[in-house]
């Protein structure tokens, strides 16, 4: 076969796959790339690169960008990336054939797509004000998928016996009340629940008629006019963005009895991602932005750890005699 010949082959299974590909949702492509189902051509990264928004695949690329082992798949992941961002300013050869300055140059590349990625987050939840975040819209999946699992009970329940048995507990987030609010209640406390879904919180009255909820925004609550001794808030602070959660807390906070706690997740490292569900981007401010938020409003950060989901959970208290001020 003369080079002539093989090149021609190639460029046929090259645009074959290329078809294929993008006959694929965004999601479906961005989930190839996590699992690793990259193609004979990389062709892959093309199709991400014309099919996907910065926030659906931009943390992945990276993350392949950083990790992958393959020079030619880190090229074509950089290449892509660069594509989606739109801009000069690097090279993909630079970001992955390990010459002097790699180092520097793909911390300044995940700058770069954290502050893309922070912008179009306020950008967009400032256009398309959702009080639900996208939670309304995919009620019925969500509580399909949130009813069938106990992921995060036995975190939450470990937390909660640092409280007065029949302690108040504000569950904000609280979706159908399956299984954090249930299990709360179960171990006999009083609860008290929140959710910006009128679906979610529809099917949460008939599941546990007897416990107060309202469909309230974090953002907007009364909070039923009273104070708490403890609050969780699972899978809620990083639909929003920084400055919502940072507004977020310190209401929840505020709403604390003296000496009351405050459980929530978001990831350890600051990062930004799609929801699995709404397909929006979450943002999280990582360990050092909510331990500064915390603390400015006279909040101690006591402690952390993951459940089985892998969800990352902050755990704070409010010193006896201090009411927190948002």
């Amino acid at each position: 076969m003369t080079y002539a010949e093989f090149q021609a082959r190639w460029e046929r299974g090259a645009d074959a796959e290329y078809d294929a590909f993008m006959r694929r949702s965004a999601a479906e492509l961005v989930a190839d790339a996590r699992a690793g189902r990259l193609g004979e051509y990389y062709q892959l990264w093309r199709a991400i690169a014309a099919q996907t928004t910065l926030p659906q695949s931009g943390p992945v690329l990276l993350d392949v960008v950083r990790r992958e082992s393959t020079y030619l798949v880190r090229y074509h992941a950089a290449a892509a990336l660069l594509a989606l961002l739109g801009t000069a300013e690097f090279d993909p050869v630079d970001l992955t054939a390990g010459r002097p300055g790699e180092a520097a140059a793909l911390d300044a590349l995940e700058r770069l797509l954290q502050e893309r990625l922070t912008s179009e987050h306020a950008a967009n939840f400032d256009a398309d004000r959702d009080p639900s975040n996208g939670y309304e819209a995919i009620a019925a999946d969500f509580a399909a998928l949130r009813s069938a699992s106990t992921i995060g009970v036995t975190t939450v329940r470990d937390w909660a016996r640092n409280l007065e048995p029949g302690a108040s507990i504000l569950d904000v987030g609280c979706g159908t009340g399956l299984p954090i609010s249930a299990a709360l209640v179960g171990d006999g406390f009083e609860v008290f629940a929140i959710d910006a879904a009128p679906t979610l919180v529809a099917d949460f009255r008939r599941r546990l008629p007897e416990v107060a909820v309202a469909c309230e925004a974090v953002e907007t609550s009364a909070f039923f006019g009273r104070a708490f001794d403890g609050a969780v808030a699972i899978g809620v602070l990083f639909l929003m963005t920084a400055a919502q959660q940072r507004e977020a807390i310190g209401r929840i906070a505020a709403a604390l009895n003296p000496g009351g706690r405050m459980l929530f997740t978001s990831p350890r490292e600051p990062c930004t991602w799609s929801d699995s569900l709404t397909g929006r981007l979450s943002l999280s401010l990582g360990h050092d932005g909510y331990a500064s938020i915390l603390a400015n409003l006279g909040l101690s950060l006591v402690g952390e750890c993951c459940d089985e989901g892998d969800n990352h959970y902050y755990s704070a208290v409010l010193p006896e005699h201090t009411r927190s001020t948002p």
